[in-house]
């Protein structure tokens, strides 16, 4: 029939031939081109592609221009917090924006998460127990920073058992010095001690250079400082890590809602965490991150302290799991820093370490 009309119609036939041959063709390119779909990241030609902290491409949506709010505990950043800054570097590379705060103290920090102020905190494990404990929708997923703290004494005290009958000092009632100071006097069975309560590391050793107490728990960073302006006058018994190696120091906790809103977001930041521990074993990438974080330190004293953090592996993303959790909450549980016997709580309330299970 459509012959018929067109040997009758006025319009040439050829030609008529000719443009129902095209358009059978273009439905045929338009067939074959659902297949170039595919290939192309599926059947949505608008789905956007992220990349893993490797660089691989990964289905997913695009996070770039994404902001994350990070708080630390502290009132300024030390040398435990290299890893935060150099995954600040990693994820701008991905075009994630990784806001670094400091609330002072733990106790604000997680308060800070809890009223939406922040999305993530980071803190000794003792910081987040409490809130927990209480309800708060906080979970903790990875570690940041082995124990940086060494014991120091003035040069008449040579071993951990001079401390007998000695002051010492410590940053406040319920703190990680504390315990590990009550921990390491138990364990050599030292015998008429005097505590102080001395808040800051360098005020401690500024006391011990002034006489004024005999030994104190102190950070690293500034037992290196303080060793190079009073050469001679403090000597190191030892360290926390050496004495309690099984301790994990900070963590990072998040708020769950976020993370579960979040879920590519929370995982990037973590990958970002993941990734900034292995190039920090790199020693110019972590002096690198040290000038940003710290731009005033003297160049030399900031060499001394960065290489000591790298050579013991501080910043270090590894170290939470199960049983180094609850060891360490069993650890703060008998030395009085939490209330929360670790024996009587659903590991699963406190902490995910899924997320470290699914980096890449």
């Amino acid at each position: 029939m459509t012959l018929d009309w067109l040997k009758q119609s006025r319009f040439p036939w050829r030609l008529a031939l000719v443009l129902l041959s095209v358009v059978a063709l273009m439905g045929l390119v338009a067939a074959c081109g659902d297949d170039d779909d595919d290939d192309d990241g599926g059947d949505s030609p608008t789905a956007a592609a992220t990349t893993t902290s490797a660089g691989e491409p990964t289905d997913g949506p695009s996070l770039e221009g994404s902001e994350i709010d990070l708080l630390i505990g502290v009132d300024t950043p030390d040398y435990t917090n290299l890893i935060e800054y150099a995954a600040q570097d990693i994820l701008a590379e991905q075009g994630i924006t990784l806001n670094i705060g400091f609330s002072g103290d733990g106790e604000t920090g997680v308060q800070q998460v809890i009223q939406g102020n922040a999305h993530i905190v980071d803190l000794p494990i003792v910081g987040f127990v409490p809130a927990i404990t209480q309800g708060a929708e906080i979970e903790m997923v990875l570690s940041t920073a082995r124990q940086s703290f060494a014991y120091a004494s003035n040069p008449s005290i040579t071993s951990i058992d001079d401390l007998a009958n000695r002051t010492v000092a410590v940053h406040s009632e319920v703190s990680f010095t504390k315990a590990v100071t009550d921990a390491l006097i138990e364990k050599y069975d030292i015998q008429g001690t005097t505590e102080l309560i001395i808040p800051g590391s360098d005020v401690r050793l500024q006391t011990l250079v002034e006489g004024q107490i005999d030994a104190t728990t102190v950070d690293l960073g500034d037992l290196i400082r303080a060793q190079q302006q009073f050469p001679g006058e403090i000597n190191v018994l030892g360290t926390v890590a050496e004495e309690f190696p099984g301790l994990v120091y900070v963590v990072v906790g998040w708020d769950t809602g976020w993370a579960d809103e979040n879920p590519e977001l929370a995982q990037a930041f973590v990958n970002a965490m993941i990734e900034a521990d292995t190039r920090l074993e790199d020693l110019d990438y972590a002096l690198e991150i040290a000038q940003v974080m710290l731009p005033d330190e003297e160049a030399e004293i900031q060499e001394l302290i960065v290489t000591e953090f790298v050579d013991a592996d501080i910043n270090n993303s590894s170290d939470l799991n199960e049983e180094t959790a609850l060891e360490t909450m069993q650890f703060f549980y008998d030395f009085g820093s939490i209330e929360t016997n670790p024996a009587t709580i659903n590991v699963e309330d406190y902490f995910d370490f899924t997320w470290q299970e699914n980096a890449q």
